[in-house]
């Protein structure tokens, strides 16, 4: 019985040994880098700019356009590129472009599509006149948050707009209730 009771005495003690071999000097950065070595890159890379998508929506309000590309191509609109600069009052964007809510914003178009609307409904397009829609898509630059932003400033670069004739004011009377 004192064998027995000595060799599990034994073996208790010899699976209680690795287990407390060594305790590192600060168990919560197991598999992290020393202070220092990498955290300055790792908060670079956090804090670098990043493009994100930004969607705007409101009316035409007057704008410069020039075609740049594709006007020797009268029958195919996807080829066309237009620059300038469009004045848009705007009513709703995305989350990206938030801070243009409910403002009159001046875009600055470089190379961008641009579909225009037939206004009066003849086959052929027609250049914008104030009271049309629009939707302005492109790209914008944003910190994350908790970033310094001394001398950063979001640049917006778009990529597409595009114009709708304006809803019209008649709305359509709902139609009866059938009698029962």
């Amino acid at each position: 019985m004192k064998k027995l009771a000595m060799a599990a005495t034994l073996a208790a003690v010899a699976v209680a040994v690795p287990a407390q071999a060594h305790k590192p000097d600060n168990p919560g950065s197991q598999g992290k880098a020393k202070a220092g070595a990498k955290a300055k890159n790792v908060t670079a890379k956090r804090c670098a700019p990043r493009s994100v998508g930004y969607v705007a929506r409101g009316e035409y309000v007057s704008g410069a356009l020039t075609q740049t590309q594709g006007a020797d191509t009268t029958d195919v609109a996807r080829d066309d590129r237009w620059s300038g600069t469009l004045v848009v009052a705007v009513k709703r964007t995305n989350k990206h472009g938030r801070a243009d809510k409910g403002t009159t914003k001046t875009f600055t178009l470089i190379d961008a599509r641009v579909r225009l609307a037939d206004r009066d409904d003849d086959g052929t397009r027609d250049l914008p006149v104030a009271g049309d829609r629009a939707r302005v898509q492109g790209k914008i630059t944003r910190l994350n948050r908790n970033c310094d932003a001394t001398g950063f400033t979001a640049e917006t670069k778009i990529r597409s707009v595009g114009f709708h004739k304006p809803k019209s004011a008649e709305t359509p009377a709902p139609n009866p209730a059938p009698a029962p």
